[in-house]
């Protein structure tokens, strides 16, 4: 644990990229975690990652725009 600490500490944009990726992908699984139904639930999955990467591209031309 104290060496992922120091990789950390030595890389926290990296780092940060990384954790942001990981939750990106996760979080709409965890959210239809509760679907039974298998094509509802790829469908609302899919909506989620749809939904995500606008908001990270509206954040990027906001960015880009400033």
């Amino acid at each position: 644990m104290k060496h992922l600490y120091e990789k950390v500490k030595q890389y926290p944009l990296i780092s940060l990229i990384f954790m942001t990726a990981i939750l990106l992908v996760s979080l709409p699984h965890w959210q239809v975690s509760g679907i039974n139904n298998v094509t509802e639930k790829a469908f609302h999955e899919n909506q989620f990652h749809t939904t995500l990467a606008q908001v990270k591209a509206l954040k990027k031309l906001y960015k880009g725009s400033n």
